[in-house]
């Protein structure tokens, strides 16, 4: 149930364990089965760059590990991508398993001042998890139904030291808690992409009541009406019949309207931008 963080274990004190579980400029390590990249995460390296690239952001519904890489959303929407442009675009999923709105913010704030993406694709996940960083330094995801299954004797956690968490965490949680905290979290992710005038977008994965909550918090003006996609992650259909992660349609019909969304959103400024890159000895960029 943990995720490894941690790179070495040359810390002494408080201020070090943030410096280091925050480092500004880099990207942070996610926990991905193989095939990975170096960082952990589900895709190609961030180096060398392309033409274009395209970061994504969300949960497992991104990560979406049962399938091949252009398969997933990701996949589809950056292959299209690459067509129209007719230039190279890189698929930097970092969907990961279990992902918060917590995971999202600190990987734009610790990663985008060395990815600089051209585009920034978020798909949020359930509101009801949390990211917390343990003393001895890894990163402990939680939510209250893993909580529940921890307490009641169904899975064990890897790390024996993480039970005191589940147990206090059922304590602790609450609906106005979630709401507060992926406010905030937005907030965050909002400055931080248009502070570095990043292109970007975001939508809900559709289950249950997950996007209605969405956009309540936009009605209310809470989180912005301008990058919403205007379409969420509609699941119409399954992994199988005991897998509720998004199957192959979902991902397709998801990735073809993220392609169309970025087209008709930035498509002349990306033309322009690729233009400006067109270098007289080769003609290309």
């Amino acid at each position: 149930m943990e995720e490894r963080f941690r790179l070495d274990e040359s810390f002494k004190n408080s201020a070090d364990f943030l410096d280091f579980h925050f480092p500004r400029g880099k990207v942070p390590r996610g926990w991905t089965p193989p095939p990975n990249n170096s960082h952990g995460f589900s895709c190609q390296e961030f180096e060398p760059r392309c033409a274009i690239n395209v970061l994504t952001l969300g949960d497992s519904c991104t990560e979406a590990n049962n399938y091949d890489r252009k398969l997933r959303y990701p996949g589809v929407m950056t292959s299209k991508l690459s067509n129209y442009f007719n230039v190279d675009v890189a698929n930097w999923n970092l969907g990961l398993g279990g992902g918060s709105y917590d995971f999202i913010s600190r990987t734009l704030m610790c990663g985008l001042d060395f990815l600089q993406p051209d585009l920034v694709i978020i798909t949020f996940p359930t509101m009801i998890r949390r990211e917390f960083f343990k003393y001895n330094g890894r990163r402990l995801r939680i939510d209250a139904s893993t909580a529940e299954a921890v307490n009641s004797g169904m899975i064990t956690p890897a790390d024996p030291s993480s039970m005191k968490y589940y147990k206090i965490w059922p304590l602790l949680d609450s609906q106005f808690d979630d709401v507060v905290n992926a406010i905030k979290n937005f907030k965050i992710i909002e400055s931080a992409l248009v502070g570095r005038e990043i292109r970007w977008g975001y939508c809900f994965n559709n289950y249950y009541d997950w996007v209605e909550q969405g956009h309540g918090f936009r009605d209310r003006g809470w989180f912005n009406q301008t990058n919403y996609l205007g379409f969420d992650f509609d699941i119409i259909d399954n992994v199988s019949k005991t897998d509720v992660h998004p199957g192959l349609e979902s991902h397709q019909m998801h990735g073809e309207r993220l392609f169309d969304w970025v087209v008709n959103q930035y498509g002349i400024e990306i033309f322009r931008d690729l233009a400006s890159k067109v270098t007289p000895e080769t003609g290309a960029p």
